[in-house]
């Protein structure tokens, strides 16, 4: 277990604080009193009432509360983690992010929350990138929780997924479901390739084999059901397709980046690009 053990709950604890904080929980018990005096003094045949601004009214303040408590507790979860590990947290409104490959982002990608420190020697970051595809009724926004790792040397485009998720990294995010055309799928020896997909970098086969050796696929297989995994540039990337704001969860992902990156380590100097 990582030092952020040591804290649990995080999320919990500090919604708790600043709901007291900012009146929410007050707020919470007074808004549903109000609305249903509200509902008693209307009339069976008065249906505007539920499009009058006496109906809507209340509802904003709510909002606006409960959005504020929200933000905060979530700067305050990325805070912690990165004060139990002995990182930094990044106030994205006064900084600016300092990594040539995440300085690619456009309109449609946003760094939210960031943290930063060294992980066994090594330049590591911890944040949670969104990316919005589509317009109108079709617009999606996906939301990534990410542990990166900066190399010590170029590794060829290598990218692990479970059969049910399309994302590249090292696409430059021209399109998130879309593979660049240098990749071509390789299947491995045993269950491996019916539990996950694994593309490679075009003539660089060889160096995915190295990476993936028995152990390692042993280890993707038993701890790694909702991660995935991608080498690119000098970027080694550990990725969860969802938000964590559960310790344990954030304990684990933590773990698992420490273990793969050592497994991997060792194969990175015969692995890289000349």
């Amino acid at each position: 277990m990582t030092q952020a053990g040591i804290i649990t709950n995080i999320y919990k604890d500090t919604l708790k604080e600043f709901n007291r904080k900012y009146g929410f929980l007050a707020y919470k018990y007074i808004l549903p009193i109000y609305i249903v005096l509200l509902f008693l003094s209307w009339h069976v045949d008065n249906y505007v009432f539920f499009a009058s601004p006496t109906f809507f009214i209340p509802l904003v303040p709510f909002f606006i509360i409960y959005g504020l408590s929200t933000v905060k507790t979530k700067n305050r979860f990325y805070a912690q983690v990165a004060e139990a590990h002995g990182w930094r947290y990044l106030d994205l409104k006064k900084e600016t992010i300092d990594d040539a490959f995440l300085s690619e982002r456009k309109h449609t990608q946003h760094i939210v929350q960031y943290i930063h420190g060294s992980f066994h020697d090594t330049k590591s970051a911890y944040y949670l990138y969104t990316y919005t595809v589509g317009s109108g009724k079709h617009k999606r926004t996906y939301h990534f929780n990410v542990l990166e790792a900066t190399l010590s040397v170029q590794v060829p485009h290598i990218l692990i997924w479970d059969t049910m998720h399309e994302f590249v990294f090292g696409n430059h995010f021209i399109n998130h479901s879309t593979l660049p055309q240098y990749m071509r799928k390789i299947t491995l020896e045993g269950n491996f390739s019916k539990e996950r997909e694994v593309y490679v970098e075009k003539e660089y086969e060889i160096e995915a084999y190295q990476i993936l050796t028995p152990d390692t696929m042993e280890y993707i297989l038993h701890n790694m059901d909702t991660l995935h995994l991608e080498l690119t540039q000098n970027k080694m990337f550990l990725y969860t397709v969802r938000e964590i704001y559960i310790r344990d969860e954030v304990d684990s992902l933590f773990d698992t980046f420490e273990a793969i990156y050592t497994k991997i380590k060792p194969s990175l100097i015969s692995i890289q690009k000349h």
